[in-house]
């Protein structure tokens, strides 16, 4: 529920959904390069690497999503995590043994572990995160309409984006 004092926007600002389509863009770009340097291992260290670099740009893209308003570049956050993720459990389940360094014909099961569990905690991380912003979100919405029924009741208007009632909050 959106108040009328304008704290989040209702639709994606063109500017973010744009920076959304960079963000992919570079990601893609990324592992197709990557993808060809790798093909020797099974592309182990191409999974591996786009993994880690997208989990990387998703933290940076959800960090610079604070500043926006919309909810499109944490949204573009999340899809580049979760790629991330699909990456990770990619090199460590669909690659040869050989990639993870052994001559031998039987499994080499302690370095797909490890990188298994890695993957799982970052996954566990992610959903916790998601659970935590969900609530925040309820937490929120609840509040607005609270503040909605507060105004009516007082009779109250709600400040609007160029309301010459209030000072101006930088003054010169």
């Amino acid at each position: 529920m959106q108040s009328s004092g304008g704290s989040g926007s209702g639709s994606s600002s063109p500017y973010a959904i744009l920076v959304a389509a960079i963000v992919f863009a570079i990601l893609i770009l990324i592992g197709y390069i990557l993808f060809l340097s790798y093909p020797q291992d099974g592309y182990y260290n191409a999974m591996l690497y786009t993994g880690i670099i997208a989990i990387v740009v998703a933290l940076g893209v959800y960090l610079g999503s604070a500043l926006s308003r919309g909810q499109t570049l944490g949204m573009a956050a999340v899809g580049a995590f979760w790629f991330g993720i699909a990456m990770l459990l990619g090199a460590d389940l669909t690659t040869p043994n050989s990639a993870f360094g052994s001559t031998a014909s039987a499994y080499d099961f302690a370095p797909r572990v490890l990188l298994l569990i890695i993957t799982l905690i970052l996954a566990i991380v992610g959903i916790a995160g998601s659970w935590w912003q969900s609530s925040a979100r309820k937490v929120v919405e609840h509040r607005e309409s609270e503040r909605e029924q507060w105004r009516r009741s007082t009779g109250v208007v709600a400040p609007q984006a160029g309301d010459s009632a209030y000072p101006p909050t930088h003054p010169k």
